[in-house]
């Protein structure tokens, strides 16, 4: 058991680095082998770690694509922070296909979310004689690439330990390859609610490198987007090239899940890489077409861009006092002890003065 005047120094510690507000001094960094094992269950070349069937297709119509949302929404509802919803719909004969719905909740639900988002969904109509309901469509890149990436992403800032002034929506969209259907499905949904989000960030799809270039597009409603993301990519050097263009001049980039958000009238960036391989929507997108260190490399970026966009807080005047810290600094005090243990407690007690807060509005 430490000293008591270690626990005390180690407070004071703590509260000095939530005081910064995550600075962005030591950028997010996602997980190769956290990245990689996930593509590897998502393509059938591992089980899910609970058992069933390896998802050897992720098409709308094989039972791969029930169980890849099963395994997407239980490895997201282990993350003590997330709210998890499934948004349920049919399609193309279909019904209760689910788009999985994982939310951190911010201290100001007044505030636009900001949108992480991906598609669950995998096709290889490509593919001479191809059978949806039997043959494989593994999807490694697209966009199995872009789901590991957001679940990254989701835990990633889940465990920042930071309280953000903004929820973060982390969405993966099925029945992409049907026309957007879960992703119109769930704008249609806000839509109807009158919940518009800040910026929706999709990846689609991240895992073939064509030579270390990161591209997206945007339109006018998205354009400061579009230069805030390339200043942050600017900032970081993350060791690639990252490149916008005006949807304008590709002919409107309407083909992924980015579009709906357009349609709306709400900022979106649709996060990719081009040209595609060869064996795009072919039984031949395996894990092998797919660059683990690229992705990687894609995914800090973009969970570092989330996290400073969600607007990461100092605590509140107060917030001490409940945290029971009252500090002085002790010699010997192990720094390391100071980031797992009270930017725990410091979650705690924001989150509980947001409950409060949420019961007296309610």
């Amino acid at each position: 058991m430490a000293r008591p005047s270690t626990l005390v120094c180690v407070c004071g510690s703590i509260l000095s680095l939530a005081a910064a507000g995550g600075s962005g001094a030591q950028p997010l960094e996602a997980s190769a082998d956290r990245i990689e094992a996930g593509l590897r269950i998502l393509t059938g070349v591992d089980p899910p770690p609970a058992g069933g069937d390896p998802i050897v297709s992720r098409y709308i119509e094989h039972p791969g694509n029930a169980d890849a949302a099963e395994w997407i929404r239980g490895e997201l509802a282990d993350i003590e922070a997330l709210e998890i919803e499934l948004e349920s719909f049919d399609a193309a004969g279909v019904e209760d296909l689910d788009s999985v719905i994982a939310t951190l909740p911010g201290d100001d639900p007044a505030l636009q979310p900001l949108l992480l988002g991906a598609h669950l969904d995998s096709i290889a109509s490509f593919t001479p004689g191809w059978d949806g309901l039997a043959d494989p469509a593994p999807g490694a890149d697209d966009d199995a690439s872009g789901v590991a990436a957001v679940m990254e992403c989701a835990r990633l800032l889940a465990a920042s330990g930071a309280v953000f002034e903004r929820d973060v929506v982390f969405t993966l969209f099925n029945a992409e390859e049907q026309g957007l259907l879960g992703s119109y499905e769930h704008v249609d949904r806000r839509l109807a609610a009158d919940d518009p989000v800040a910026l929706a960030l999709i990846l689609d799809p991240v895992g073939y490198n064509p030579g270390d270039l990161l591209f997206f597009t945007f339109d006018d409603v998205s354009s400061e987007d579009a230069d805030a993301l390339l200043d942050r990519a600017e900032a970081l050097d993350p060791g690639i090239e990252v490149s916008g263009v005006h949807e304008s001049l590709i002919g409107g980039d309407m083909r992924a899940d980015h579009y709906p958000f357009w349609v709306a009238g709400w900022a979106a960036l649709h996060l990719g890489t081009f040209p595609q391989p060869p064996t795009y929507h072919t039984v031949d997108d395996t894990l092998d077409g797919v660059d683990v260190a690229f992705t990687t490399t894609v995914t800090s970026l973009v969970c570092e861009h989330a996290y400073q966009l969600a607007g990461p807080l100092a605590p509140e005047p107060g917030d001490e006092v409940e945290a029971g810290c009252q500090c002085q600094q002790g010699r010997g005090s192990p720094a390391s002890l100071a980031s797992p243990l009270l930017l725990a407690l410091l979650w705690s007690v924001r989150r509980r003065r947001r409950r409060r807060r949420r019961r007296r509005r309610g």
